[in-house]
């Protein structure tokens, strides 16, 4: 009996045993199955996808269900397809859900109509933001709080663009809602009140001295034909423009006399200033030259006076200077900025050239112009797909130089898709060249 009873006992204790391996091991097959879809689905760029199983049961482990947004139903059943091909994948539960905000065939026309009304009414959309700007102030509190939010991925900065037209644009954060409105009666006074476009926020906690360095940022600008100077916590760079060598060095002067009083408030920041003026005429040469020939007696000194005189006359020509276009399209070259298969994320061998492009435009004087960002890509897949995807590209690049520090003032996105080609979309080379980001020079 005891036999029996002991026998049933190991019999028990192996099952047992059978079951808990069982259980671990479908445990382990779900673990190596959703990896392995998920990495798949990574590396072919189908990053907004994420998969998971079915189920807790054994016999469910194989079914992967599919969510995240997909930016077309076309996407949609490709990565649907894409897993369903993967070994050890039963079936698919697609839940995955479109993103309705792309722009779509039926509506692109309609879009780009938008586009065009909206550039045409620049000037009420200027006077639009001074009324929000009116609105929140009268909410202090919950403007500072929204303003909160939006500082946390951003240095403490202050951005002033004075234009040819005596324009200023004012952008970047103020400590407080006194200081917001000193500097903006402060442009209005030194501009006209028209003149000033205002996109301040309020945001607590600025460097010391902020409020010295914002207003002496405005009084400078007040002093050249157009310019602009960007303010971070512990440095600044003012770049500007004036219409004579004289003046060019009467401002350096001024600046060196203001930054030399130990009683300033701006020594603890690290300055750069780049003011640039027309070459400066040069003494007539052949005046001096006569009176030599005068003084010598010498039969020789006409034909150097004439040689000086070719010199001079070399010399006193002005150096032709490379246009912000000119200078971009050196700076961007043969080279390219790469993007993720099929995707909008920024390959990370084009951050060194992005961050040459920041230096370029740093050193241009737009004025009333800005920079227009062109998305292009190949004619392969849907045209509105296309479009969103270069839209989106465009839009990339632009964080990052914004990031970089250039103001979104002067930056515009545009997606133009497969609209543009400037090679064969029938062969790999052509398409590969059609796939660009162009950067050009706009009007206002």
């Amino acid at each position: 009996m005891k036999k029996i009873l002991l026998g049933l006992l190991g019999v028990l204790l192996i099952s047992l045993f059978s079951y808990i391996c069982f259980i671990l091991n479908g445990d382990s097959i779900k673990q190596n199955l959703t990896a392995k879809v998920n990495n798949t689905l990574n590396s072919n760029s189908y990053t907004w996808a994420n998969a998971s199983l079915v189920g807790q049961s054994i016999e469910s482990t194989n079914i992967v269900k599919l969510t995240g947004i997909a930016p077309s139903d076309e996407e949609k059943m490709n990565a649907q397809m894409l897993v369903s091909k993967i070994d050890g994948v039963g079936g698919v539960e697609n839940q995955i859900v479109v993103d309705k905000k792309q722009p779509t065939e039926d509506n692109t026309q309609k879009l780009q109509e938008g586009k065009k009304e909206l550039t045409q009414n620049e000037e009420k959309n200027s006077t639009a933001v001074k009324e929000v700007a009116q609105e929140q102030t009268q909410n202090p509190k919950e403007e500072i709080e929204k303003n909160k939010d939006l500082a946390k991925n951003e240095a403490y900065h202050i951005y002033m663009v004075k234009n040819a037209k005596n324009k200023i644009f004012l952008e970047g954060f103020v400590p407080s809602k006194e200081l917001h409105e000193t500097l903006v009666k402060k442009a209005g006074d030194l501009f006209d009140k028209e003149n000033v476009v205002d996109n301040l926020k309020v945001v607590p906690d600025a460097p010391k001295d902020w409020n010295y360095m914002s207003e002496f940022g405005l009084e400078k600008l007040a002093e050249v034909d157009f310019g602009d100077m960007n303010i971070t916590e512990s440095s600044y760079v003012f770049k500007a423009h004036l219409s004579s060598h004289d003046k060019k060095i009467e401002f350096l002067n001024g600046i060196k006399k203001v930054m030399s009083d130990p009683a300033n408030h701006y020594g603890r920041y690290r300055g750069d200033y780049i003011v640039t003026a027309p070459l400066q005429t040069q003494k007539n040469i052949k005046v001096a030259v006569e009176d030599k020939k005068v003084e010598n007696n010498n039969t020789n000194i006409s034909k150097d006076n004439k040689d000086i005189d070719k010199k001079e006359e070399v010399s006193n020509k002005p150096t032709k200077t490379m246009t912000c276009q000119e200078l971009l399209d050196r700076t961007l070259g043969s080279k390219k900025i790469h993007f993720q298969f099929n995707s909008y994320r920024i390959d990370k061998n084009s951050y060194t050239l992005l961050d040459d492009i920041v230096h370029t435009i740093s050193d241009c004087h737009l004025g009333d112009k800005i920079i227009e960002i062109g998305g292009h890509t190949d004619s392969r897949g849907r045209s509105s797909y296309n479009k969103w995807l270069s839209q989106k590209r465009a839009e990339n690049v632009k964080n990052y130089l914004v990031k970089k520090g250039i103001s979104s003032h002067l930056l515009k996105a545009v997606g133009y898709g497969e609209e543009h080609p400037i090679a064969d979309n029938k062969t790999e080379q052509g398409r590969a060249q059609n796939r660009r980001i162009e950067f050009k020079i706009k009007g206002e």
